[in-house]
């Protein structure tokens, strides 16, 4: 989880300093930051967190591959139409609305979170879904409007991942 936290500080510095044009700037910089909290939220957690610790290293990943465009694409590239602002609103209402959740679901008592246990992995399997929707929708539309490819437009396409599965890890 380090290197997940890490990365998003990373990212929040390069969109911070990165030529992005209004009305992009202000919602593509809070981004990192509501990743980041979502990552402290569940590190700060002791107990049998596993999937709350997958779904945040996933969170990163689909953040980071959501904002790239927004990081190396010059200013005058990036598409400035309403639906692309409308894409990067909702994939910022879906981190604060999971922020929302992790912090009901990780702040209860020990006990508690034994007992929902499945109902907890469904939710946030659940919210795994929103991130990626979110995600892929946001990567599409500046695919699309850019006229650029989108490299992955899923995390399980992720070279990393792919990666990993090759390797029985």
């Amino acid at each position: 989880m380090e290197s997940a936290k890490l990365g998003m500080e990373v990212l929040s510095t390069a969109l911070n300093v990165a030529p992005i044009p209004e009305p992009f700037k202000s919602t593509v910089t809070v981004i990192p930051d509501l990743a980041l909290q979502i990552i402290e939220i569940v590190e700060g957690v002791k107990g049998n967190v596993k999937d709350a610790r997958a779904l945040v290293i996933y969170v990163a990943d689909m953040t980071n591959m959501a904002m790239t465009p927004f990081k190396t694409k010059p200013p005058d590239s990036l598409d400035n139409s309403p639906e692309t602002n409308k894409r990067i609103g909702d994939f910022k209402k879906v981190l604060v609305k999971i922020q929302e959740e992790m912090e009901i679901l990780m702040h209860r008592k020990l006990r508690k979170r034994i007992f929902s246990y499945v109902r907890d992995a469904s939710k946030l399997a659940d919210m795994k879904k929103r991130v990626d929707a979110a995600a892929n929708q946001l990567q599409l539309q500046t695919a699309i409007a850019t006229g650029h490819g989108v490299e992955f437009l899923s995390h399980e396409q992720h070279p990393a991942r792919l990666k990993q599965e090759a390797s029985g890890a």
